[in-house]
């Protein structure tokens, strides 16, 4: 598949998003993380982490975003944690939020593909949440990357839009019918990306025109089989009627059809 530079674009547009969030969002991170019993996580993730002896352990997220995923695991568990994200600004303001909190967490700018050996071995749980798999291209290349840098016997959690919703069309795509959501508006086995310039801020519910932006649809099998051949055993595979980026909340009533799932899996020996 070509992509040209889709990744420096993408940082573009999520440099700009960074800014609309900003504007947008209600809540204050630097307040909330003094709370040492304070977590953004859900239900969902947060049983899931429970699953896992977190105290002591290094963690990492991949596309990070401004970290507050992240930031809730070091500040409920006594890990220790790092984040990458292309974005500059999402990465800045990561790191005032862990500094102005004192929460053992540092945060990386960097494409995830350029990530380099100095990470090899380096983490006992990789996490990935919702709508970062989809700004990713090649989960061949992306999961060989993510073997290398857990530890013997480390984790994987992912919590992830369920690809069964690429079918489905948006409320603000032309193709989405209101008296028929489930309508299926696109191909499953799609092949070639989204490019759009159709900003979602999921913080404040709103659209805006945005810098072009490339994101990649990928099939369950797709995730599954990079997963697998990269010395990474499923422990648990989690479907799920809810929907974990609210882009389609208004079907999670009905429990029709998948909308999130979660992967725990772990590195061999």
């Amino acid at each position: 598949m070509k992509t040209d530079n889709y990744s420096e674009k993408n940082r573009e547009a999520w440099n700009e998003a960074a800014s609309v969030h900003r504007k947008n969002r209600k809540v204050d991170y630097m307040v909330l993380f003094k709370n040492k019993n304070y977590s953004a996580l859900d239900t969902t993730l947060s049983s899931l982490l429970n699953k896992i002896s977190l105290s002591g352990r290094t963690v990492a997220q991949l596309c990070c975003n401004n970290g507050r995923e992240l930031l809730s695991i070091v500040n409920t568990t006594g890990a220790t944690g790092v984040g990458f994200d292309i974005s500059d600004e999402f990465i800045a303001e990561a790191s005032a939020i862990a500094k102005s909190t004192n929460l053992d967490c540092r945060f990386v700018r960097t494409d995830i593909y350029d990530l380099n050996t100095l990470y090899d071995n380096a983490f006992d749980l990789i996490l990935f949440t919702a709508g970062a798999l989809t700004w990713l291209h090649d989960l061949g290349r992306l999961f060989e990357l993510v073997g290398r840098m857990l530890k013997s016997e480390g984790y994987l959690v992912i919590y992830e839009i369920h690809p069964f919703t690429n079918l489905l069309a948006w409320k603000d795509e032309p193709d989405y019918e209101l008296s028929n959501p489930y309508k299926i508006a696109y191909k499953y086995f799609r092949d070639t990306p989204w490019i759009d310039n159709n900003g979602a801020d999921y913080i404040g519910n709103t659209t805006y025109k945005s810098k072009t932006f490339t994101s990649f649809a990928h099939k369950l099998s797709d995730i599954i089989t990079a997963i697998g051949s990269n010395e990474i055993i499923i422990r648990e595979f989690t479907e799920y009627p809810h929907d974990v980026s609210a882009a389609l909340e208004g079907l999670e009533k009905d429990k029709i059809v998948p909308l999130s799932y979660t992967i725990l899996g772990q590195k061999s020996k």
